[in-house]
């Protein structure tokens, strides 16, 4: 038998013309005539691989560009920039609310350098912690997933104070409770406490009357971690930003404690008493005095 090279078709050795199309044969044997040329098996097969490499690569690519870790730092990067367009599309929310709580965490941040820390409450929200090498987190970043794509819902610099922020709102941006409270521990101290305890990280402080103390607990244990005594009750709650504690006394001065040791970094002398929480805004401490004067502290 020959082949036609024209169409395949066979034909009987010694013919002059293929019986189907009509064309001149060669009228090579069948052994020696190869048969039709097609796509090679191992090319569809490396093709096919390289798609599906290429399918993955583009998977992963687009997993690490829109994780929790990598949208905080675009979105923290964008702040520093002063782009709030760039941080509008990493948003889900008020962009330019967000944006406000993380520069002024940026602000009162002693430390320029800081690591993420990824908080994961479930496979739908995490938090994104931004920590110095102190370990004080200067900034919280809640993120929710929205159509398979991470977005920042809120922010909230790590400036804890009397109703939770300058505007003594009451309402805290961070997560709430999710399960009924119960008795933990329980702290005895040397006398009425009159202040409002205020948390930051994983530290409880606050003031006590008679004692004329200013004391830092453990928030998970109730443990003592150190107490800072002053010249007059402490009856205001005191608050915490940039790893300082900040509080007025009844001896009539502003202090400044490191938030981990409780050392003194600095006090600062009024009229009179100072029995009013502080408020920190915008990296600016503001206070007043019974002296009838409001302080602005840098």
């Amino acid at each position: 038998m020959a082949y036609c090279p024209e169409c395949g078709a066979k034909n009987e050795d010694g013919a002059k013309f293929c019986g189907s199309c009509g064309k001149a044969l060669d009228a090579l044997p069948a052994a020696a005539l190869p048969g039709r040329k097609g796509f090679p098996f191992a090319v569809v097969i490396a093709l096919v691989l390289v798609v599906a490499v290429a399918v993955v690569a583009f998977a992963v690519w687009q997993g690490r560009k829109n994780n929790p870790e990598a949208l905080a730092k675009s979105l923290v990067a964008s702040v520093k920039e002063n782009n709030p367009e760039k941080a509008a599309k990493l948003c889900a929310n008020d962009s330019e609310f967000i944006t406000e709580a993380i520069n002024a965490g940026l602000t009162m941040a002693e430390d320029t350098t800081f690591a993420y820390k990824v908080v994961e409450h479930d496979k739908q929200k995490v938090d994104v912690e931004l920590v110095t090498e102190d370990g004080d987190c200067i900034c919280t970043i809640g993120l929710e997933k929205n159509n398979g794509k991470w977005a920042a819902a809120w922010a909230d610099a790590s400036a804890a104070m009397f109703q939770g922020n300058p505007h003594r709102t009451g309402v805290f941006s961070s997560r709430g409770i999710e399960q009924p409270p119960k008795v933990k521990w329980r702290f005895k101290t040397e006398g009425g406490v009159v202040s409002l305890p205020v948390i930051s990280g994983d530290t409880v402080y606050f003031g006590t009357g008679d004692g004329c103390r200013l004391i830092a607990l453990d928030s998970k244990t109730g443990q003592e971690k150190w107490r800072f005594k002053a010249e007059g009750s402490v009856e205001a709650s005191p608050a915490i930003a940039g790893g300082t504690v900040y509080f007025g006394c009844a001896d009539g001065y502003f202090y400044a404690l490191d938030s981990k040791t409780g050392q003194e970094k600095w006090r600062f002398k009024t009229g009179d008493s100072a029995l009013y929480p502080l408020a920190i805004a915008g990296g600016t401490i503001y206070a007043v005095s019974e002296d009838g004067y409001l302080y602005a502290l840098q």
